[in-house]
């Protein structure tokens, strides 16, 4: 994988990420995970599902921050709200996170995650912070 490329046969082979990309894929959607399993070939990815009511950006702040408290990261809290808000969303989200407890969520994240989640959580609250 290249430094920093988001080139898609990067993004495909990222460890955490190529589970996601299978979940997705078209034959993953028609019930065929085998079949996309054997293939290693790098599937499409589908649109994201925001959830119906979307939380406010100051609770979807706490519960980021509930996440990343005391020992270790909850990391499937921190898929579910990142992975699961638009672009401006997460800018929102990034705002209300630094006007309650004066920090940055980018500096938040970048001291409690490493490695490539790490640098997808960073890449989706950048997104947000540039786009808001």
């Amino acid at each position: 994988m290249c430094c920093w490329c988001q080139c898609l046969e990067c993004i495909h082979n990222i460890p955490p990420l190529n589970l996601l990309f299978v979940h997705f894929s078209d034959s993953a959607i028609r019930g065929d995970e085998a079949a996309v399993a054997a293939s290693g070939a790098a599937a499409s990815m589908a649109s994201i599902s925001v959830p119906n009511p979307v939380p406010s950006a100051t609770e979807d702040a706490e519960n980021i921050r509930k996440a990343v408290q005391g020992w270790g990261t909850d990391e499937k809290a921190l898929i579910e709200i990142l992975g699961h808000r638009t672009a401006a969303q997460r800018g929102e989200i990034a705002v209300a996170y630094e006007g309650l407890y004066n920090e940055t969520l980018v500096d938040r994240l970048h001291s409690e995650l490493s490695g490539d989640f790490r640098v997808l959580c960073l890449c989706l609250t950048f997104q947000g912070v540039i786009l808001h």
